[in-house]
């Protein structure tokens, strides 16, 4: 943990040396992304990240959506790797359930939609399009 801390000190060098040491692992910069974004003053903007960090993009977006409940920052995230990897679905979901958590539910049809258009087959967008559908309904 220790070494962590060190990492979150020194901002994007940090993150280089959280994948690096982790061997490009998702877990590892998961943990990384977790614990900058969870300890207090520390805080990780779309800007410190590469564009073409898929791995550090998307764990930063989790890490806003599930942990700190800031569906605007994790879309932040999640546009920017969609700039570049367009046809992450795993991102898109993500995205259209920050869409639907805030309310705009034709921006997430939309999103899950577009997941299904070219994934037919994805449970969890059949799922969310299947729910926001029924809400609509009501």
């Amino acid at each position: 943990m220790e070494l962590l801390k060190k990492f979150a000190q020194i901002g994007i060098l940090g993150a280089a040396l959280a994948i690096v040491i982790y061997g490009l692992t998702f877990s590892g910069v998961r943990l990384w992304a977790n614990f900058v974004v969870s300890s207090p003053g520390g805080i990780i903007r779309a800007a410190h990240i590469a564009d073409f960090d898929r791995t550090l993009l998307f764990a930063a977006g989790n890490v806003y959506m599930q942990r700190r409940k800031d569906c605007p920052q994790a879309i932040v995230f999640y546009k920017k790797l969609l700039r570049f990897y367009p046809n992450d679905w795993s991102a898109k979901n993500n995205l259209a359930i920050c869409y639907a958590v805030m309310g705009q539910s034709d921006a997430a049809k939309t999103g899950w939609q577009e997941i299904l258009d070219q994934w037919p087959y994805h449970d969890e967008s059949k799922k969310n399009l299947a729910e926001i559908n029924k809400k609509r309904r009501r």
